[in-house]
């Protein structure tokens, strides 16, 4: 009883909202590939772990043990912080988005800047909700866009996610003629 008063309610993620023409989505976002993040993370961490070992190997030559504590405590004292410094630049590209949809488009507003895709237009659609990878990513006849939900700073309330693909979405893609091409937990992709 007495922990239940610490522990952090988990926040829901953002949900789908009926509209006149469909429905809407609300979410916060990062307009960014997840090849650039994975990257930027893996040459942060590269770096440091290099930086870590070449100063375990002059810090302690003989003893292997006083090496592995000191990697392991660089790790968390050095290499933890300098990924989470690694997001800060990715964070900070925080937007707000809207994606909307009706049988022959859709539509996401990205802070002010609106684009409308044609859902005959678009070859490939990646969906992954629930997960720090949460993401949208949209590709097709001159179409780009991703947008990485789960490394975003938060709307209020909410946590940094979007929700599943709504049956009405998956519905109006594949009258569009995409199919599912893998599906996972979360995770939803379609194809032309």
């Amino acid at each position: 009883m007495v922990l239940a008063r610490f522990q952090t309610p988990v926040r829901p993620a953002p949900e789908w909202e009926r509209n006149e023409a469909g429905e809407s989505l609300s979410f916060a976002a990062v307009p960014a590939r997840l090849s650039v993040f994975g990257a930027v993370v893996a040459v942060v961490t590269l770096c440091a772990g290099a930086l870590v070992s070449v100063l375990a190997i002059t810090v302690a030559p003989e003893s292997g043990a006083a090496a592995r504590m000191l990697i392991v405590a660089a790790a968390l004292c050095l290499c933890l912080p300098l990924v989470f410094l690694a997001n800060a630049p990715f964070r900070a590209r925080t937007v707000s988005v809207s994606l909307t949809y009706d049988a022959q488009a859709m539509t996401i507003t990205v802070g002010a800047e609106s684009r409308r895709f044609p859902l005959h237009d678009i070859t490939d659609i990646v969906w992954r909700a629930g997960t720090e990878y949460s993401r949208i990513v949209i590709n097709g006849r001159g179409i780009r866009c991703s947008l990485l939900a789960g490394i975003a700073r938060p709307l209020p309330g909410l946590r940094s996610d979007v929700p599943t693909v709504s049956a009405e979405l998956h519905r109006a893609l594949e009258g569009a003629g995409l199919s599912v091409s893998g599906t996972k937990p979360g995770y939803r992709r379609y194809q032309r």
